[in-house]
């Protein structure tokens, strides 16, 4: 085939006419990690940064304790901390330590604050 000339064989036109434009395409841009032994699905791709947070925050939580993290605007901090936390409830639901034997109530609550209307619906998503 010369410069100029169409190749029949691509068209596209014919190819894409069943299309259903109502479906989108699936991209699976999560990653399955392991810190502490707490199986997570974070859902996207992680940086470093936001895998040593979630540590601290798993540190902090499993020996009872209170922590203070920081972190630059944009890391993923939220998402960071409620994957991390959310993920090790699953766990501790999976064998069982999560609920009071006696009373069945959670022996764990998460409280968690925000600012401003933005942030609840980021949390909300």
């Amino acid at each position: 085939m010369s410069y100029g000339q169409v190749d029949e064989s691509l068209d596209l036109e014919n190819k894409f006419a069943n299309l259903n434009t109502d479906e989108q395409p699936t991209v699976d841009l999560s990653e399955d990690l392991t810190i502490r032994d707490v199986g997570i699905k974070f859902p996207f791709k992680s940086y470093k940064v936001q895998q040593e947070y979630m540590n601290h925050v798993l540190k902090a939580v499993m020996a009872g304790q209170n922590a203070m993290l920081e972190s630059p605007s944009g890391t993923g901090k939220t998402l960071c901390l409620l994957t991390s936390i959310l993920y090790w409830f699953e766990d501790l639901k999976r064998r069982n330590e999560f609920y009071e034997p006696s009373t069945g109530e959670p022996k764990y609550r998460l409280i968690y604050g925000v600012r401003g209307e933005k942030d609840i619906a980021f949390i909300q998503e």
